[in-house]
């Protein structure tokens, strides 16, 4: 006689981590902000809370990576949701504020872009990795190459974030460039994915 056998597991209740503040933005110029979640079950999905907006010119997506160039200055707050990937779905909500400098007097000639993340953080293999990178000069409005990404990793070219899942350990040297108009630097960073 075969008796199933059913084995809780107990689950840590879906949250928003981190601060509610998120860094400052200036108007005209590329942003880029991760959201994160902790407990329930990988990977999340973000939205935005039904008749919440956020500041024109800006993006959530649903892997809560919030991008774009944002077009008007001042205070902004904005509700989203995170739900997780259990059977039983669970959510979470929490309000973020933001604050959005008035654009800086253009200069007379546009300067090369400088990549200014200075380090990755590291991954884990086989889980889901996201990171955003920054730049300045240029317009404020960047097309980015990535070479030498570990094996399961993509770049965004339009937004310079790295997302997905490595499939491979080991530590990877990264060229990153940032280009704007005719105009384009890179830098190279050394991304570690631990076993």
């Amino acid at each position: 006689v075969s008796v199933p056998v059913v084995t809780a597991i107990s689950q840590e209740a879906l949250a928003v981590d981190g601060a509610t503040a998120l860094p400052d933005a200036t108007e005209e110029k590329s942003y880029a902000a991760i959201l994160t979640a902790t407990g329930g079950v990988p990977p999340y999905t973000w939205s935005l809370v039904s008749g919440s907006a956020l500041p024109g010119g800006l993006r959530l997506s649903a892997d809560g990576v919030i991008t774009g160039t944002p077009v008007v200055d001042g205070p902004y707050s904005f509700a989203v949701r995170v739900r997780d990937s259990s059977t039983m779905q669970q959510s979470a909500q929490a309000t973020y504020s933001i604050a959005i400098d008035a654009a800086p007097e253009p200069e007379p000639e546009p300067t090369v872009p400088q990549v200014t993340t200075a380090s990755l953080s590291a991954g884990q293999l086989n889980v889901p990795y996201l990171a955003a990178l920054s730049a300045t000069g240029g317009t404020g409005s960047y097309t980015w190459l990535f070479d030498g990404l570990p094996p399961g990793l993509n770049g965004r070219i339009s937004t310079g974030v790295i997302s997905g899942t490595p499939t491979v350990a080991g530590t990877f040297s990264v060229a990153v460039t940032a280009s704007s108009g005719d105009l384009q630097s890179t830098r190279v960073l050394s991304l570690t994915i631990n076993p």
